[in-house]
């Protein structure tokens, strides 16, 4: 038994078991129609000294992360959020298929209305010191969550298990006294494809392919995206100096693009002649101007025409890509 002196001047016991013991190999040998094991003829045995350290300081949790695919935080919308922390403490968080560890994540809505439960996992096995622990799954919202929304996780000891059971979480406050946590709502959009097809349907008179194409601009933020635009490029080598594939812009010109509403599909012009020699379609429609708000998106629909000379020398594929941004 030692004693170790914090920082603070305090005093805290400390246990380290020191046991020495020593190591044969076993061979398997017949007695009384028997198989046992005994020590093997002739080998030499080692001689250790295991220290076993309890510690001192107990269990924490630090390192949490929290991500998702889509961040749609709108009523009925459903989440699929991995998370994860790690155990900060010296002891192990203590689980076991009797007593499993609980793992909630927690959210706190702007406006200091109370925190809701959105979904919870269990791990039936110690959290060792150091150890981060991974999850997955599914959740639903039933309510809109506004910027300054805090989302955060708890974890717990079985409470019947040990009348000192550990329970932890990652809510806490800034030096303003505002509530933070894993992950916290801010306002910003999020766009993505929500879908993207593309085709080849043949070449026209002058050898351009004629690709159709068919995909749609999602945001799934918390705010309007202005001025949205896509601009498409084609695989057209290899950078020399990295080794990844380099891109070239695809003229757009001679397109024949159409972008929707938001809800539904009409004609529109809306990029200029240099923006489209730069492969960048604005995604703009007469009716509704554009702006994609959240939880909706704009579909692209038409042909591209890909000259010959975007083929000509390429070392890799050239499957045309789009880049999203506002």
């Amino acid at each position: 038994m030692g004693v170790q002196v914090t920082s603070e001047g305090e005093c805290k016991d400390t246990l380290l078991v020191l046991a020495q013991g020593s190591m044969l190999p076993l061979e398997e040998r017949q007695s009384g129609g028997e198989t046992i094991l005994m020590p093997k003829s002739g080998a030499d045995a080692s001689v250790g000294i295991y220290a076993l350290s309890y510690g001192i300081g107990g269990q924490g949790i630090g390192g949490d992360h929290l991500s998702f695919p889509f961040y749609q935080f709108t009523a009925g919308s459903k989440l699929y959020p991995t998370l994860s922390f790690t155990n900060t403490g010296d002891a192990a968080i203590r689980g076991s298929q009797a007593n499993k560890i609980t793992v909630k994540l927690m959210v706190q809505p702007a406006g200091g209305t109370g925190a809701v439960e959105l979904g919870s996992w269990t791990v039936a096995e110690n959290i060792r010191p150091g150890e981060t622990v991974t999850l997955n799954g599914t959740v639903e919202l039933d309510r809109d969550l506004q910027a300054g929304s805090v989302f955060y996780l708890t974890v717990s000891e079985d409470a019947t298990y040990a009348e000192s059971a550990f329970q932890a979480t990652t809510l806490d406050t800034d030096a303003d006294g505002n509530p933070t946590g894993t992950l916290v709502v801010e306002e910003k959009p999020e766009l993505g494809f929500e879908r993207f097809n593309l085709t080849r349907k043949g070449v026209d008179e002058n050898g351009n392919t004629i690709l159709e194409v068919d995909f749609q601009v999602g945001n799934r933020g918390s705010v309007t995206a202005e001025d949205v635009y896509v601009q498409f490029q084609y695989e057209n080598g290899v950078d020399a100096a990295t080794g990844a594939a380099a891109y070239g812009v695809l003229d757009i010109t001679a397109a024949e693009l159409r972008v929707s509403q938001e809800e539904r599909l009409t004609l529109l012009d809306a990029s200029t002649d240099t923006e489209k020699k730069n492969g960048i379609l604005y995604l703009y429609n007469a009716s509704d101007g554009g702006d994609i708000r959240s939880g909706y998106g704009r579909t692209v629909t038409g042909t591209l025409l890909v000259p010959p000379s975007c083929y000509q020398g390429a070392q890799t594929g050239t499957t045309p890509r789009s880049l999203i941004a506002e």
